[in-house]
């Protein structure tokens, strides 16, 4: 049987899911997880889908948007929903989740043959069925609104049999949700016929990314920007940052980010993010070896903080992650920078990632942007 699940980001950046009990009837339609108090603002949903009744939630890793167990022991498996912010590179995700199988990558050519195309909340997706004989993974690759998707359950062969019916069951119910733009950072418009601050336009908006600073900006990189008072209750919150020049902040925020970045130099395309997660959001093993996945390196068995270069950002000590993949046929080596500090309540993620060239470009204005960030408590 099917059970309804939504999930959703709230203000906070932390995933909310709620699981309700079925009787047995017919499905009812997803349901949109209630604010975080009576009368309060609800969750946004962007994505919602039904879930078998033996699919239990687990913790979430950093990137994850959801993560539900099935089976136990040795005989479980993983289902996770990921979004990512960069174009849907359906070869070099499948050849990356063969090299984990331990399977020779298929040819771009060849591979055609190997992936399948489906609907998933009405857009074409691509789907890979990859096997070892001992373990197994379904995936599914499906991008929407800007964001790429990847819906993946992997585990002992014999349990993703098992739960081929339901994987399908579940892609066949995933339906994208019209999100609301969300505010831009920055000055707030001013009403109607007021005159213009100093660093806006006479409409009261902020100048287009690479407008000349005015009197009152910080600068060409533009202000020291007051992000949108919150509410008492949320912890400590982004109070401030400077964006260096060239970096085009994202006007509508995708899952989990509290601030989001696009820098393109010719055909060269890197993103900044940021995100807070609550405290532990997995383990750090888990986390890294995702990260060196994402760049096309192997996973390790082990990596310990005392392994990892400090790094200071608010006055908070931290880890810095500095990762480069690997040329690969086609494709340019990526690179990561991620600096993670904890405020004592939730962990923050301030990651760069791109073409290793781009990156080594922006390494500085990262490192600055760092220095630049003030973490406050909320309702100050």
């Amino acid at each position: 049987m099917l059970g309804v699940v939504s999930l959703g980001y709230a203000d906070d950046g932390v995933n909310h899911y709620s699981v309700p009990k079925q009787a047995a009837a017919p499905a009812a339609a997803p349901a949109t997880v209630p604010g975080p108090q009576a009368g309060g603002k609800a969750d946004l949903v962007p994505v919602d889908f039904q879930l078998p009744a033996d699919w239990k939630p687990t913790p979430q890793g950093e990137m994850d948007y959801a993560r539900f167990a099935i089976g136990a022991d040795e005989a479980m498996a993983i289902l996770t929903v990921t979004p990512l912010g960069h174009e849907p590179r359906v070869t070099a995700n499948v050849n990356r989740w063969e090299g984990q199988l331990g399977l020779d990558p298929t040819p771009e050519a060849s591979m055609a043959t190997l992936v399948k195309q489906v609907d998933i909340g009405g857009e074409k997706a691509a789907t890979v069925d990859l096997n070892n004989g001992q373990a197994r993974m379904l995936a599914a690759i499906v991008a929407h609104d800007g964001v790429t998707w990847f819906f993946k359950l992997a585990g002992p062969a014999q349990t993703v049999a098992a739960q081929k019916a339901n994987f399908d069951a579940f892609l066949k119910s995933v339906h994208f949700n019209v999100l609301p733009a969300a505010p831009v950072v920055g000055m707030p418009q001013l009403p109607a016929g007021h005159p213009a601050l100093p660093g806006q336009n006479a409409g009261g908006t902020n100048l287009p990314a690479g407008h000349p600073a005015l009197p009152g900006n910080d600068g060409p990189g533009g202000p020291l920007v007051p992000l949108t008072p919150p509410t008492a209750g949320q912890g400590m919150i982004l109070a401030k940052f400077a964006t260096p020049t060239g970096w085009q902040a994202d006007a509508q925020l995708k899952p989990l980010r509290i601030a989001s970045f696009q820098i393109v130099q010719g055909e060269g395309h890197a993103e900044v993010s940021v995100l807070k997660l609550a405290l532990n959001s997995g383990s750090l093993l888990d986390n890294y070896n995702r990260w060196r996945q994402q760049v096309g390196l192997a996973a390790v068995t082990q990596v310990k903080p005392t392994d990892l270069p400090s790094v200071e950002v608010s006055g908070k000590k931290g880890m810095l992650v500095d990762l480069a993949g690997p040329e690969a046929a086609g494709t340019k080596p990526l690179r990561m920078i991620l600096a993670i500090v904890s405020d004592g309540s939730d962990d923050w993620f301030f990651k760069l990632v791109g073409p290793a060239d781009l990156v080594c470009q922006q390494k500085a204005a990262f490192e600055g942007f760092l220095k630049s960030v003030e973490l406050a408590p909320a309702g100050k």
